[in-house]
């Protein structure tokens, strides 16, 4: 049997998938979840109730806001794993169908892992790549490690604004020093409802289609703009000039700010926080390392209005990121085709199908590693 073989990297997000070819400067694809049926893979969209988001109970029922516009929640209390498995099997057989244009069984798989990624959905994927789609061989590799790759530099502080949380994980020598990530649910989700909050009380359309593109073409994060119009027309609405940029500055940047919890601090905060918490040798290498990166980063002045608060904070500086699949990509048409891989095989170890199906090995999570070492 031929040993050739398709490295494939795949980026999987709760609301967007990316797939590609190792080697390749952009994924071939980037595909939406919510174009599929995602109906009943939730029973809550919110899984257990949080105290931020109790007050949008309600709305999220009244227009298809919810659980049915994501793939997966951190939170996974009522979701159905089955039906995510049947959802996840056809995406990622349409990607290998009309765009990869390759059989599954001559393909590697390199998944892209999110900051504290559910062992559950790690074994669903695992399950969906090699059992019902027959590759070879799966690996997962860490989204801050890949993202800080991608700077050109082994060393970072990555801050990842995604849509279920914000996550701050340190990365020294391409390890991530997990006993120093912090995490916040000032992310993409929260945003998204208090636009939503204020598009109700304004008379606006408050569906969760017409908010993303408002988020995403009229929002940005800044000072006001200094126009003398106090309304701003998007697609025949009339809105508020100010949920421009207030909401943005309430949701990651709120003046006052409690200690007792992750969630009611600033992400600036949390960041200063963590480098804090560093060794001083930890501390000096990561401080002017700051990645920003994640689907809320692209928000126009976000990264520049967070480093601000950063530098005025602790002194903290930025670097620039190509993201996480391209660092994967660079990563693995390097790294991965070279004979010394022993390391980089213990650290990220690869799950071959075979040995998968039979029971002879099994997926391998960074916590069996961590609570392995306190073994004596």
């Amino acid at each position: 049997m031929s040993q050739q073989y398709y490295p494939i990297i795949l980026q999987l997000g709760s609301r967007f998938i990316r797939a590609g070819f190792a080697g390749d400067a952009v994924p071939i694809v980037r595909r939406r979840t919510n174009l599929y049926d995602l109906e009943g893979v939730h029973i809550s969209p919110l899984g257990t109730s949080h105290a931020h988001f109790e007050d949008f109970g309600d709305e999220l029922n009244e227009s298809k806001n919810d659980g049915s516009q994501v793939l997966w929640n951190y939170d996974l209390v009522g979701a159905s794993l089955d039906k995510i498995e049947q959802v996840l099997e056809r995406i990622i057989y349409d990607i290998y169908l009309t765009d990869l244009l390759i059989d599954p069984k001559n393909c590697k798989v390199l998944v892209i892992e999110p900051p504290f990624f559910p062992v559950p959905l790690k074994n669903l994927i695992t399950k969906v790549l090699l059992f019902h789609m027959h590759a070879q061989s799966v690996r997962f590799f860490p989204e801050p490690v890949m993202t800080t790759i991608s700077s050109g530099s082994h060393s970072a502080l990555v801050i990842d604004m995604g849509w279920n949380q914000t996550t701050i994980t340190p990365v020294f020598d391409l390890r991530q020093l997990y006993k120093y990530a912090r995490s916040t649910m000032r992310a993409g989700r929260w945003l998204h409802e208090e636009v939503r909050k204020s598009m109700k009380e304004n008379g606006c359309p408050y569906g969760f289609e017409f908010v993303e593109r408002f988020i995403c073409e009229a929002m940005y994060a800044g000072i006001a703009s200094g126009s003398d119009e106090n309304m701003y027309t998007f697609e025949g609405h009339d809105i508020p000039m100010e949920v421009r940029y207030e909401l943005i500055e309430n949701v990651f940047f709120p003046s006052s700010t409690s200690n007792e919890d992750d969630n009611a601090q600033s992400i600036a905060e949390l960041v200063s926080q963590c480098l804090h918490e560093l060794g001083i040798d930890l501390r000096a290498a990561l401080k002017g390392q700051i990645i920003i990166t994640g689907g809320i980063s692209h928000i126009p002045g976000i990264k520049s209005r967070l480093l601000r608060a950063l530098a005025d904070k602790c002194g903290a500086g930025g670097i620039k990121s190509l993201g996480a699949w391209e660092g994967a990509s660079l990563y693995c048409s390097t790294a991965l085709m070279s004979s010394s891989m022993s390391q980089d095989r213990k650290r990220w170890p690869e799950l071959v199908r075979d040995k998968y199906l039979k029971g002879e090995s099994a997926l391998i999570d960074w916590t069996d590693d961590l609570y392995g070492r306190l073994k004596v």
